[in-house]
Formats: structure tokens, sequence, C-alpha cells
């Protein structure tokens, strides 16, 4: 018996006991396809230097991590109109609760992106995971806006550390044949972890409110701490690259320097739209249901469909160029979000078509993200990683949340907040074609 089919027993053997409703059984999917994804994208031989059992173990800790990182930085997507009840605040101020945490990702993306290239990322990854987890849990104990703002900003400087080292450590420990699916599949990675948030919130806040989710938000990173510290290997270490220009010097080269340019615009736009929808849908469907429990599984759906759009890009990248891929995903995305996003005064409709949109959306997201990730030498890929990412995710990720909020405010209906939020991602589509011919002509 191989070592992937004794792993494939082991999950039908969870599965056979589980209790199979459709939460638990995005769970039970999310958990067992990252491990199974790891067996298969090592198949061909580990990384140079690490063992197979470490390119396994590195992935789909890796992976994990990535869900980690999905939960808590959406979970909050749910705890935003409690908190705007119980503390009576406008969404404009949740709204700078939501940015001022993906303003901090960009120190933490920025900074320990660089650092990780330099001296590890390894190290620099398990101590972002015990930050987010730590300041999470301050967040659950917050006594007002000010603590929960403090609590955003260790936890976003957190989380985007944790981005540019988890998708560098991955992507370097899966072989070469796969080292373009690996990133795409961490950013599905990030859409499970949606779902779980989502489950989480239908479970727990109903019990607990928002300070049970937030406390979970914070319990489960730091319980990764361990099997990440004995698992982990270090990719850069292994394979051996000599340092012989500093990272941040090489990202001011071109065509380097071009690349990181266009692809961080590319960002802005895909987190401007990825971070409005993910925050405020929860709001847009609280008023169609007033059971908690029923925005948590609407949510659930969608995320779950943002899911099977990742994964799909991410078996599609293999076969087909990214940079014709792409493009035409970005391009259904915006026209499914400009045409469907309407007030549909029905709870099931408007779950539907939310899921419909989502799946090309959150597709597209995984996939250039997953694509900027790969088309980075391996020796600036963590800083790359960190520098667009981080941009892309401060600048889209801060005005999504806020024009959301003075959007929702201020009394726009939904078709002309969807034709505005189509915009951006035509923008990046475009961008991320111009991307695809710099690298080729790179590779030349």
């Amino acid at each position: 018996m191989t070592y992937a089919t004794a792993v494939e027993k082991r999950f039908q053997r969870v599965a056979s006991v589980a209790h199979m409703d459709f939460g638990r059984w995005s769970a039970t999917c999310s958990a067992r396809g990252i491990w199974m994804i790891a067996v298969d994208l090592t198949r061909d031989g580990p990384a140079p230097g690490a063992g197979t059992s470490g390119s396994h173990r590195t992935i789909a800790l890796c992976g994990l991590t990535m869900i980690v990182e999905g939960f808590d930085t959406y979970a909050i997507g749910y705890v935003g109109p409690a908190i705007a009840k119980e503390w009576a605040i406008s969404q404009v101020q949740v709204g700078l609760v939501y940015s001022i945490g993906v303003a901090a990702s960009l120190v933490g993306s920025v900074v320990f992106g660089g650092l990780a290239d330099r001296f590890g990322r390894r190290r620099l990854l398990i101590g972002a995971t015990i930050l987010f987890g730590i300041a999470t849990l301050l967040g659950a104990v917050a006594d007002g806006v000010g603590t929960l703002i403090v609590s955003r900003l260790l936890a976003g400087i957190g989380l985007g550390a944790s981005i540019p080292c988890a998708l560098a450590l991955a992507t370097e420990a899966a072989s070469e044949r796969h080292r373009a699916s690996v990133p795409v599949l961490m950013s599905a990675a990030i859409a499970s972890g949606m779902i779980f948030s989502g489950l989480a919130a239908a479970l727990i806040m109903p019990a607990y409110g928002w300070r049970g989710l937030m406390a979970a938000g914070g319990i489960i990173p730091l319980l990764l701490v361990a099997p990440m510290y004995w698992g982990l290997i270090e990719t850069r270490q292994a394979e051996g690259e000599e340092e012989q220009e500093k990272p941040w010097r090489i990202l001011t080269q071109r065509p380097i320097a071009t690349l990181v340019a266009v692809m961080t615009l590319a960002l802005f736009g895909t987190y401007l739209v990825a971070f409005f929808m993910s925050f405020w849908l929860p709001s847009m469907l609280t008023p169609l249901t007033a059971d908690i429990q029923g925005v948590g599984f609407g949510m659930m759906v969608i995320k779950t469909a943002s899911l099977l759009g990742s994964l799909t890009v991410a078996a599609l990248m293999a076969r087909v160029q990214p940079g014709r891929l792409l493009p035409a995903t970005f391009l259904i995305g915006a026209v499914a979000l400009a045409l469907g996003l309407r007030d549909h005064g029905n709870f099931t409709m408007t779950v539907a078509v939310l899921a419909f949109i989502s799946f090309f959306i959150d597709g597209a997201f995984s996939g250039i993200i997953g694509f900027g990730a790969w088309i980075f030498p391996s020796r600036i890929r963590a800083t790359a990683i960190g520098v667009t990412t981080g941009m892309g995710r401060f600048s889209g990720g801060t005005l999504g949340p806020m024009a959301g909020g003075m959007m929702l405010d201020r009394g726009f209906g939904l078709p002309a907040i969807a034709t505005i939020a189509a915009m951006p991602l035509l923008m990046a589509g475009l961008l991320v074609a111009i991307a695809a011919g710099i690298h080729r002509r790179g590779n030349a």
C-alpha cells in the first residue's frame, strides 16, 4: 500500500463516523484536501535538499496556516454587525476596525517578507502565527473600539507576515512540475478558512457572541505552533542558494521592478473587491433573515463556491496559460458582479447569485496570488510576494471596507455598488495579461 493510499483510507474512516451535514462536509473536505494536495504535489520528488515527508508536512502545514489566516481575517466580518449593535457605533467606525488590520498587514508583508529571504521563512512564519493568535485573543476581551483597533493592528502585522512566508515555503517544497499550482492552492486554503469562519459564526455566536468567535480565532493558530515547530522545513536553506545580492536591490532592477509595479496594481484592484465583498456580505444578508445562523450558513455556501472556483483555477493553471486564463476569469467575474448583484428580496436567491459571482471572483483572486508567487525567482520570492501582496492588500483592502461602509451609509443601491466594484476587476485582468507578457519576454 502506498503512502497516499494509506492517507486516503485514514480519511475514509474519519468520514464514515462524521455527521455529514453541509457545514461538516465543507470542513472535512477542506482539511482532507490540504493533506492530499501535499501528497500529490510532492509525488514527483521532494524539494531539493528536503525529504519527501518533510515536503509533505511543509505544504500541509502552510495550507493549514492559510486556512487559519482566512478564518481570522474574515471572521471579523461576522463580528462587525454585533459590535455595531452592542457599542452603538456607525458602519464607518466598523469599517475603520476592518481597515486598520489590513493597513497593518502592509508592515508585516513588506518587512517580514524581506527578512524571510535573508534569514529564513520557517522561524518568521512561526513567530507571525504566534503574534496574530495572541492579538486576536486580545480582541476577544476588548472593552471598546480603541482596544479592538490595537488588537487588529497587531493581528494585521502577524497575518501580513504569514502570507509571503507560507507561500514561499509551500511553493519551494513542491516538486518543480507543480510549482505553478501550489501557490494557487494555498490561496484556495484561505477560501477554506472563510468557510470555517462561516461555520464557526453559525455555531459559536448564538451561544457565546462575537467574543466567543474571536477567542476561537486566537486559540486555533496557537494550537498550530508546536506542529509547525517540529514539522516545517526551511526551504531557503534546503535549496542551498547563495545570496549574491540583497533581495531589495534585485527588486529595483528591470524587468523585476516593472513586474512588481504591475502586479501591485493588479492586486490592488483584486483586494479592493475581495475585501469589500467578504467584509460587507454578512451585513447585506442580515436584513434578509433575522437568524444569525442563517447568515452564517449563507456565507458558508458562498465561500464554498469560492473554494470550488479557486480549485478550478488551480487545476486549469497547469493546462492553460495564466496570461489567458486569469484575464478571462476576471472578465466573467466582473460581468457577473455588475449584472447579478441586485436586491432580489429573497434570501435563498441572493445567496445563490452571490455564490455564482464568488466562484469567478475568488477563483481569479486565488489565481492572481498564485501567479504572483510563481513568476518571481526563488532568491527574492518572499520579498516580492511581501511587497506586491502587502501593497495591494493595504491599498485595496483598506479602501474596500471603508468605501463599502460609506456607500451603504449613504444609501447606494446594490446595482450602483456592483457597477462600481466591477471596474477594478476589469483593470486587474488587463494588468495580469501585461504581467504575463513581461514574464514571457524575460524568459525568452
